[in-house]
């Protein structure tokens, strides 16, 4: 099954001092990115994706067996916790054309 999942970057604003930005990113951000490509480079997990240019929010389309997996999927990466998540199941171009057909036949069948 996939999903389309977007991540935006929550502002701590001031819950954040500076000095503790060069951790941030280097205990939870770079560790999360480079899982993520790690899982777009298998192509197993992560089928496509990246970070909009000039924003703080990624998006990629993930593989997984149930929104459980999802969950236990995004909650591993680092920056868990820095991110506002929003998951969103994609149901198949086959499977909707599959559906419209019927549509389609059940509507014919009325108006014939």
């Amino acid at each position: 099954m996939q999903f389309l999942v977007i991540g935006k970057y929550t502002e701590p604003g001031t819950l954040l001092p500076e000095d503790r930005l060069p951790t941030l990113i280097n205990d939870r951000v770079l560790p999360a990115l480079e899982t993520l490509a790690q899982w777009e480079e298998k192509g197993e997990t992560v089928k496509a994706g990246g970070i909009l240019a000039g924003q703080r929010v990624g998006a990629f389309f993930l593989e997984a067996e149930s929104g459980e997996e999802v969950g236990q999927l995004l909650s591993s990466l680092p920056f868990w916790h820095d991110v506002t998540w929003d998951v969103t199941p994609l149901q198949s171009f086959r499977s909707t054309i599959e559906r419209e057909t019927h549509v389609l036949e059940q509507a014919q069948a009325g108006t014939a």
